[in-house]
């Protein structure tokens, strides 16, 4: 799955929750709905508190199609060793996006 970015645009907000489960898995966080509603979604990471990783896509309805429009992808929850600190993911837990 190609990375999510400021642009990228999806056909609806669940299509744009459903790639982001799936980037979630392939980069290892675990991602948490902070606001939802019919016309955005915004999401951080689980991993931390101070985690400064956000994404937010809005739902345009005169072109019917979801726009990211911030995603910061900075990630500081991770340990000294270099290695994450994430949860491991399984699908079943992403399926509460």
């Amino acid at each position: 799955m190609p990375p999510i970015v400021a642009g990228s645009t999806f056909p609806s907000l669940l299509a744009f929750k459903a790639a982001l489960r799936e980037w979630a898995i392939e980069r290892n966080f675990t991602p948490h709905i902070l606001d939802s509603d019919s016309h955005r979604v915004r999401a951080g990471c689980r991993s931390g508190p101070n985690c400064p990783f956000r994404i937010r896509c809005n739902w345009n309805e005169k072109k019917a199609i979801a726009t990211v429009t911030t995603c910061a992808d900075v990630h500081t929850c991770i340990s000294t060793a270099g290695s994450h600190v994430h949860q491991d993911i399984k699908r079943a837990e992403t399926g509460r996006l």
